[in-house]
């Protein structure tokens, strides 16, 4: 009766203890799992964590680029902005402008011809009666073509600038008759007739060509040739002073008339 009593007791504790042991484990399982699960948990945060920093870094150096590339932009801009505030400065000197203005004095050169008649009509008179003398008539018309140049004498211009105003001033000498020629060739004598005591000299040729050339000089002045002069050489000058680098659109040109 004893044994049967103590062997009883026995499977008891063996089986109490095989309960424990089984709840041990179970609960010694579901630890581990949520330690897993927490570990999981950490480095899928840690992941998560790091990829944002990734992304933060990139957006970072984007930016950086980004603010590179606005800084060269701003740069750019604002050296072209500076480029059109700023107007380089012009120098002109008349001296090294020598030959352009010789050559504008030239081409700006008008021409006037013409075809003029001259004449000449005497007669002696006596010396102690203020009669004319008979047989002392000598008669010569003279009929000739005839050029007159108009212009300015080159060596009078002068140009000069005022930075400070952006205006180049050119002084220029008034147009002037350069000269006044009759063309030998085309003489044509429509009268000529002397006596024996009055003969037509050399001097009586002169008269008749100096009074062709005189009246050809004062048509031309009447037909405004000397105006016509003065404004095509302001022209010419005017265009080619717009010509040299950076004047046209940054300097004003204005003329003056010396004497």
């Amino acid at each position: 009766m004893a044994i049967k009593k103590i062997i009883a007791a026995a499977a008891a504790v063996v089986i109490l203890a095989g309960g424990a042991g089984l709840g041990f484990m179970r609960w010694h399982n579901q630890e581990m799992a949520a330690q897993q699960a927490e570990t999981d948990r950490q480095v899928m945060n840690a992941k998560t964590k790091q990829e944002v920093i990734d992304k933060l870094n990139l957006q970072v150096d984007e930016l950086k680029d980004e603010n590179g590339s606005m800084k060269q932009q701003i740069e750019d801009l604002m050296k072209q902005i500076q480029d059109l505030i700023t107007v380089p400065v012009v120098d002109i000197d008349a001296m090294k402008l020598k030959d352009e203005i010789i050559e504008i004095s030239e081409v700006a050169t008008i021409e006037y011809q013409y075809n003029n008649a001259g004449w000449i009509d005497e007669k002696r008179k006596f010396s102690f009666w203020d009669h004319d003398a008979p047989l002392t008539q000598k008669k010569c018309v003279i009929a000739m073509d005839g050029k007159i140049k108009a212009g300015i004498d080159a060596s009078k211009v002068d140009i000069k600038t005022n930075e400070s105003k952006k205006i180049i001033t050119v002084s220029l000498p008034p147009a002037y008759f350069i000269s006044n020629e009759l063309f030998e060739d085309s003489i044509s004598v429509i009268v000529d007739y002397d006596s024996w005591f009055n003969e037509l000299t050399a001097e009586d040729h002169n008269k008749i060509r100096k009074q062709m050339k005189d009246t050809a000089k004062e048509n031309a002045e009447s037909s405004g040739i000397l105006k016509m002069a003065d404004e095509r050489v302001r022209l010419l000058f005017q265009n080619m002073i717009e010509m040299l680098p950076n004047v046209k659109g940054n300097y004003e040109i204005e003329f003056k008339t010396v004497k």
